[in-house]
């Protein structure tokens, strides 16, 4: 099974004079989303029922869909290089 990610590490570099390394910890926000997700499952189901021909699948599915984009997501790397200043983003 694959989990999402715990840290987002991200780096910002002014040409060798100034380096930020910033540690976030996206492990504490898990929780909270679990619990938003379960608080808003009936308004889901329902708004799903409403909109079955057109769009329920799409809201019955998605959700999970959108958890394994997150869950994806661990081990991406992003690179933003402009001038002098670098920035890097590292979830892990």
């Amino acid at each position: 099974m694959i989990f999402p990610p715990s840290i987002a590490r991200m780096q910002i570099i002014d040409e060798g004079q100034r380096r930020i390394n910033l540690w976030l910890p996206l492990l504490l926000i898990w929780p909270v989303l679990l619990a938003l997700g379960i608080v808003l499952a009936p308004l889901v189901l329902i708004a799903a029922l409403a909109t079955w021909p057109r769009y329920g699948r799409l809201l019955l599915f998605g959700g999970p869909q959108l958890f394994g984009v997150l869950c994806a997501m661990r081990g991406l790397q992003v690179q933003v290089k402009d001038g002098s200043h670098r920035v890097n983003i590292y979830f892990l």
